[in-house]
């Protein structure tokens, strides 16, 4: 592949139809961190792509300023590159011969709850075409790669685990808030498992007699928020400030003058904001599950949803205990970065590139 490849720029193509979104998500922060990267690689040549469906619903040029999005039809089949990215599970209806798809979690095969059944089951037909079509897949977790390989029946090697660098940008402005109160982000929906703040809420005030306000952000329109909140008992919706979407730094300063994020959904793929606080020294109770256990290391949170989970809460009263914490996760977070993400990243590519090629000689 060096005598092909090597002698000239790898190029790569990136869908960024999923960044086109009114709403910012998670899959949105991890295109825009692998634009980013991959476009500062002098070996790479980059080229974003967005599908004409996704096109009409924003103005994608204006995202990435720094860098061509090129506009193409979802039927057609991408061409001019060495291995198309396909970041959020939707592979084109017809694809190149080296495609990489990312799987985020398995929710849709886990659970069928927090969606129409027509979104779930769209999903799980996407999974089900990643398995047959996809060169490589990337997860960010190896809980998340091991189930993939069991319950896709996909073959270990196709499945690479690559660590994700959050990349939230650290402001120089001083933190917002004194420390007294909990931040959720994300949300509120039923795949955040959001409808857990209640009982949390009260196990924590039974346990340790706190009664904390609770600083909530996310992407989720109006009336879909105040439909839920509405849903709470009332003590628990008065202790909660619904902020919406907030900006970067706003989440950067909130993360930073906060008593804790708190992350109750068990479902993640890898956890963004579980180490964006942990990046800022920002205490985390968070739910056990494995792919949270896999991200934080086991003192470095408090933990919900266990056998210990009144001990956890308790810990969580001790101020120098949320400290320890807080310090353990930061210590755990440094092992992620920019350039072992882009690496990793850049790796599966010319992986998937070279199993192409091995498959088509034999062929």
């Amino acid at each position: 592949m060096r005598s092909e490849v090597g002698a000239r720029r790898l190029r790569v193509a990136i869908d960024i139809s999923s960044a086109v979104d009114p709403r910012p998500s998670g899959v949105e922060r991890y295109i825009r961190g692998l634009v980013d990267g991959l476009g500062a690689e002098p070996e790479i040549a980059l080229t974003l792509l967005c599908r004409s469906s996704r096109w009409r619903q924003g103005d994608p040029p204006a995202l990435f300023p720094d860098q061509k999005v090129t506009r193409w039809l979802d039927w057609a089949r991408p061409t001019g590159f060495d291995v198309l990215h396909a970041p959020d599970l939707r592979l084109p209806r017809r694809p190149p011969r080296s495609v990489v798809v990312t799987v985020h979690d398995l929710s849709a095969l886990d659970r069928g709850d927090h969606a129409t059944a027509s979104f779930i089951a769209r999903k799980q037909r996407f999974l089900r075409r990643i398995a047959r079509c996809a060169t490589r897949v990337i997860t960010h977790t190896g809980a998340v790669r091991r189930a993939l390989v069991e319950r896709l029946e996909l073959l270990p090697e196709r499945v690479v685990d690559v660590p994700l660098w959050p990349a939230l940008p650290a402001s120089a402005e001083a933190p917002i808030g004194d420390g007294s109160e909990l931040l959720v982000v994300g949300g509120p929906s039923r795949r955040k498992r959001s409808e857990r703040i209640a009982p949390f809420l009260a196990r924590l005030q039974s346990v340790t007699g706190l009664g904390p306000r609770v600083a909530w952000c996310g992407s989720a329109d109006s009336e879909c928020a105040a439909a839920f909140f509405a849903s709470l008992p009332e003590e628990v919706r008065d202790r909660i400030r619904w902020l919406g979407h907030i900006d970067d730094g706003t989440l950067d300063r909130r993360m930073r003058g906060a008593a804790a994020l708190v992350q109750l959904s068990d479902t993640e793929g890898f956890g963004i904001p579980l180490v964006e606080a942990a990046m800022r020294h920002c205490p985390i109770v968070a739910r056990r599950s494995e792919t949270a256990e896999e991200v934080l290391p086991a003192d470095g949170a408090f933990w919900c949803g266990g056998p210990d989970e009144d001990a956890q809460l308790r810990a969580f009263a001790d101020p120098s205990e949320r400290v320890r914490r807080a310090g353990r996760a930061a210590e755990r977070a440094t092992a992620l970065s920019r350039t072992r993400t882009i690496a990793e990243t850049l790796a599966v590519y010319r992986d998937a590139i070279s199993a192409r090629a091995a498959t088509a000689s034999v062929g």
